[in-house]
């Protein structure tokens, strides 16, 4: 069973959100936090050591990130951190190995504490150029990205913790809310709540994130989309929000149509692009035969063949204009 750890410090309404919603809350120390953190975090861009570890003795987290091994001399400094880091966790200490090759040489246990290796699936922010298959036969942590990428992750490695706030910037920067192909909106893996027919006055980011936390551990324990939809439905309704009835366009609710031109009844999958709506409209199959009845009988000029002695005069005539265009550019 994956852990689904809510990594985020600075606001205390998304936290318990998360934390109501059964994931556990993690964060990048020595910042503010509102809850005690099950797992921690450091700033691998401008790391802080001793702030950073008299924050873990602190809060004594299950997980603990150390120093990112970037560099191959870096990995002394990266157990030295482990060490000391594992004398305060109490499940694991995650090494995040960036040195291709290099997995092999990390050790299975740290002062008695499991090693768990955290893989960067959030590739804009700070990916791995480590190859996937040296993580397998590891304990695995995923760290950041979306959940469809951390559950592709989980299908192919021993993902037994994953942490991220990319839910939280999806419903605070656009009112994006996760639902797999469950309710009608354009995009259908992250419809806005306008495009799913919600109207909410107040703190739509605060529902959208909401939804977002239904719907991912319900995804991870292998939910239908419709089942998601469903419990996302009742949680509207019980603070009471009804989604508005989506108006289908015309003719697209038919499932066969039949061709104005050879007269066979075909699924709305084998028309043109542009007839699918149509009531009487053309196939595939007729549209190319039309299509290539009209290139065939545009007229085409024939270039005529070139003599070898030719084709030599127009490759020295070429060379000439470009040595000419050089010299005059010079």
């Amino acid at each position: 069973m994956t852990t689904l750890i809510y990594c985020a410090d600075g606001n205390r309404r998304f936290a318990e959100i998360a934390l109501r919603h059964g994931y556990k809350y993690g964060a990048q120390l020595p910042n503010t936090v509102y809850f005690p953190p099950m797992f921690t975090d450091q700033n691998w861009r401008n790391p802080d050591r001793p702030g950073y570890m008299a924050a873990v003795q602190k809060f004594r987290p299950a997980l603990a990130t150390v120093l990112d091994w970037e560099r191959e001399e870096q990995l002394p400094d990266v157990l030295d951190w482990a060490e000391e880091a594992a004398q305060w966790v109490t499940e694991a200490v995650i090494l995040i190995p960036k040195v291709v090759g290099g997995v092999k040489r990390l050790p299975r246990e740290i002062c008695g504490k499991q090693v768990r290796l955290g893989y960067a699936a959030a590739t804009t922010f700070s990916g791995t150029p480590v190859p996937i298959s040296e993580f397998r036969d590891w304990p695995v942590h995923c760290l950041g990205g979306g959940p469809a990428n951390q559950m592709d992750l989980a299908r192919s490695l021993d993902v037994q913790s994953a942490d991220g706030n990319y839910i939280q910037s999806m419903a605070r920067k656009y009112a994006q809310f996760y639902s797999p192909s469950a309710s009608r909106a354009k995009n259908r893996s992250w419809p806005t709540l306008t495009g799913a027919g919600l109207l909410v006055e107040w703190d739509a980011p605060y529902v959208a994130f909401e939804l977002t936390c239904i719907a991912v551990p319900m995804a991870w324990n292998g939910c239908t989309g419709q089942q998601i939809w469903s419990a996302q439905l009742e949680f509207l309704r019980s603070i009471g929000i009804e989604p508005i009835a989506h108006q289908e366009r015309l003719f697209t609710t038919a499932s066969f149509k039949r061709c104005a031109k050879c007269g066979r009844e075909l699924p709305i999958s084998e028309y043109h692009r542009k007839d699918r709506a149509r009531l009487r409209s053309d196939c595939k199959d007729c549209w190319n035969f039309y299509r290539a009845k009209r290139y065939a009988e545009k007229p085409h000029s024939v270039r005529p063949l070139r003599t070898p002695e030719q084709r030599e005069q127009h490759r020295i005539a070429t060379r000439r204009q470009r040595l000419a265009k050089v010299l005059t550019q010079k």
